[in-house]
């Protein structure tokens, strides 16, 4: 479900003319900004909406910047460094 081009082309060939986008995947590969640029009617987020729910250190980012209130967190690739966190 994340080969954009081909949910396009089998929507078209299949004269589909509204499609509601539930999985998290595609939705963060842009389907709904694809649908809707072959005027097809897309319900979902844009690629972009997405990233806020397809990216948790993303939407963490987010939160912190506008003050949110959220959990702590820390972004690290260091197995030592998130149990030191924790």
């Amino acid at each position: 479900v994340t080969d954009v081009p081909k949910i396009v082309e089998w929507c078209k060939s299949n004269a589909i003319d509204f499609v509601v986008v539930g999985p998290e995947d595609p939705l963060t590969h842009g389907v709904v900004d694809a649908l809707e640029a072959a005027n097809i009617l897309a319900f979902g987020p844009t690629k972009a909406g997405a990233e806020l729910e397809g990216s948790k250190a993303f939407m963490k980012d987010i939160l912190q910047k506008y003050g949110v209130p959220t959990a702590t967190y820390i972004r690290t690739k260091s197995p030592e460094e998130a149990k030191e966190y924790i």
